[in-house]
């Protein structure tokens, strides 16, 4: 069963926006929002202590009696030379989870949920420019084990983490790794976990996953179609072929370590056709989630946000517009 969820950061006018669209729903669907997605901004944690915004979180939690909570982690880079290779960027990692666990630890308590909070989190390095026509599948496959190792090195080796993981009980959050897709700008491609075999490399390690649809129809659409314009996306040809499991065996593959998804529209090969209001893309959205609901695995809660590219804006109105087609087209698969 799937909990359907809105997005926002900690802006107080954004949650304000919210609370319009959780009564809105309610009156027109009679279906109660019983969780929300907060995304950790950079700029909003340089500026605030963690007791304002647990605060913030906790206060807008209680007053709807919200049962579930996810948390993304922040994108804790300001400096464009951190690339893969910067012993600095894997220290990120590690500090842009912290700063979340911290943070959602006071809020579990504060809000009296009932359910863990997932942390969700993305395993990612930047290829400079330059870099690129040097690339091969090998060499591309190292810096991901290279990534996913200062990972698991700060699993290990943080108290935070440790103390969790050795009695393999999290408590009161669940990490999830969500898929990305080979993006690109003026100066660098994105690496890291696109393919669901990838997103399955952490399972040993208790980590969950969080699917974005948007994000795995780009990568499908590149690996089937790609015009060859996009290093990374080629090199993923040659590593999978055009073969790219369809929807249906991408769900089987994640069943039981599915905890979360990001729901979208999208179309296209690149940025652009990402994230985009339910209808205005070519994705069979109905489809795919009828097919996570009908796993046998998947009788648990999974948490589904509606993650929208800018979708904070007017008022929350694309967010808005995609809850009220998702209730209104296949109420039946949210819980």
């Amino acid at each position: 069963m799937i909990v359907l969820q809105l997005k926002s950061n900690h802006n107080t006018n954004y949650l304000e926006d919210i609370s319009f669209i959780i009564n809105y729903l309610y009156n027109k669907h009679n279906y109660k929002i019983r969780g929300h997605e907060i995304q950790q901004i950079n700029s909003i944690i340089e500026k605030t202590t963690i007791a304002e915004r647990t605060n913030i979180v906790s206060s807008f939690c209680s007053k709807h009696e919200l049962d579930y909570l996810t948390y993304h982690t922040p994108f804790l880079v300001n400096d464009t030379n951190l690339y893969y290779d910067n012993i600095k960027w894997h220290q990120r990692i590690a500090d842009s989870l912290l700063v979340t666990i911290k943070e959602a630890e006071k809020v579990y308590s504060d809000a009296n949920l009932k359910h863990r909070i997932i942390i969700v989190f993305h395993i990612n390095g930047f290829i400079p420019k330059q870099d690129l026509p040097f690339l091969t599948k090998e060499t591309k496959n190292k810096i991901i084990k290279r990534l996913e190792s200062s990972f698991i090195d700060c699993l290990y080796n943080n108290p935070t983490f440790r103390s969790d993981q050795d009695t393999n009980d999290q408590r009161y959050y669940l990490l999830a790794v969500e898929n990305n897709y080979p993006k690109q700008s003026a100066n660098s491609q994105l690496v890291g976990l696109y393919h669901p075999i990838d997103l399955l490399e952490l399972k040993k390690y208790n980590v969950k996953v969080t699917l974005d649809l948007s994000h795995y129809q780009i990568y499908s659409n590149y690996l089937l179609y790609g015009n060859g314009n996009n290093t990374l996306g080629d090199l993923e040809r040659q590593i999978y072929g055009a073969n790219i499991p369809s929807w249906k065996d991408c769900i089987y593959m994640l069943r039981d370590s599915l905890a979360q998804l990001h729901i979208s529209d999208a179309k296209g090969t690149d940025q652009n056709g990402e994230g985009l209001p339910l209808k205005e893309g070519e994705m069979d959205v109905e489809g795919i989630l009828n097919e996570i609901n009908s796993l046998e695995e998947n009788r648990k809660i999974i948490q589904g946000t509606i993650e929208l590219k800018e979708g904070h804006l007017n008022n929350a109105k694309l967010q808005k517009q995609s809850a009220d087609w998702l209730l209104t087209n296949i109420r039946y698969g949210f819980g």
